[in-house]
């Protein structure tokens, strides 16, 4: 998990962030992640404030964050959130507001229809050129991420039940590696928007994209959305079971790297989480 100490406040008085032909707009905060926090700007303005400490940091993620966005070709009924006016050293970027709701919002959400809009807007992504890509992409490792997730939960004191999940996760061999794809890595409930049709409408967030492993953008498909959205999003892509094998990897590790942070940062949602880690292998 990041550097408590790599991230700042959220600012007390974002509008002072605003260039003068923004200044008369509305503002309304719409939620923050652990980099950033973002407000809509009038009716159609995204306006996203970079949460990490020093200007340098800052000014290196919106730089990647503009150059990545504007360079992913636009896909039909989902909004990427390209950069039209930036402020590197502040953090500051703004571009068109994203349609539709938060998906992890919306309590009605088709599994089987959402899912194959993810599945299609995925098979988009993963067919453009990691080379169209004008920033550094970086592969993420599967035996550190893997490290990372036993090294979280090793000490800490679980029911036998729950350890025995766990361990048995830990215990399955990494995946194999293939040729890297654009991914963008961190495809979960806060960052996918559902659109009036129940829909895949934007994505946001793209600050963990990577040349990867495409099954990394699947994983949390099913962590968060279950099975038969994951089921959905593989048959309207054309994956195989390959693909789906390797996708239950990186969801069952982030699970368990996400109980480990969950009891040590005293928040809630355990027991959803290793649920969930449970439902990653069905039967």
């Amino acid at each position: 998990m990041p550097d408590p100490s790599s991230r700042r406040p959220e600012p007390t008085d974002p509008r002072g962030l605003l260039p003068d032909r923004y200044a008369g707009l509305p503002l309304r905060r719409l939620g923050a992640g652990w980099d950033n926090v973002g407000y809509a700007l009038g009716d159609d303005l995204l306006m996203r404030v970079s949460l990490l400490v020093t200007p340098s940091a800052r000014a290196a993620a919106v730089t990647r964050d503009r150059l990545l966005l504007n360079a992913i070709p636009s896909y039909a009924g989902v909004t990427i959130p390209s950069v039209t006016w930036a402020d590197p050293p502040a953090g500051v970027t703004i571009g068109p507001l994203v349609t539709g709701a938060v998906a992890a919002t919306v309590p009605t959400l088709d599994p089987e229809v959402f899912g194959a809009s993810v599945g299609r807007f995925l098979r988009h992504l993963h067919d453009v050129p990691v080379t169209a890509i004008p920033v550094d992409l970086s592969t993420w490792s599967a035996r550190v991420g893997h490290a990372r997730a036993a090294a979280s939960v090793a000490d800490l004191p679980l029911a036998p039940a729950d350890r025995a999940l766990i361990d048995s996760v830990l215990a399955r061999p990494l995946p194999a590696p293939v040729p890297p794809v654009l991914v963008h890595n961190d495809l979960g409930e806060d960052h996918l928007f559902v659109g009036e049709s129940g829909e895949l409408s934007g994505v946001i967030d793209w600050s963990d994209a990577a040349a990867d492993d495409p099954a990394r953008d699947f994983a949390l498909v099913l962590f968060d959305f279950g099975e038969r959205a994951f089921q959905a999003a593989l048959s309207a892509y054309g994956g195989d079971l390959a693909l789906a094998d390797r996708a239950r990897w990186f969801a069952a590790r982030a699970g368990v790297e996400g109980v480990g942070h969950r009891i040590r940062h005293g928040e809630g949602g355990v027991r959803e989480t290793l649920d969930r880690i449970a439902a990653c292998y069905p039967g």
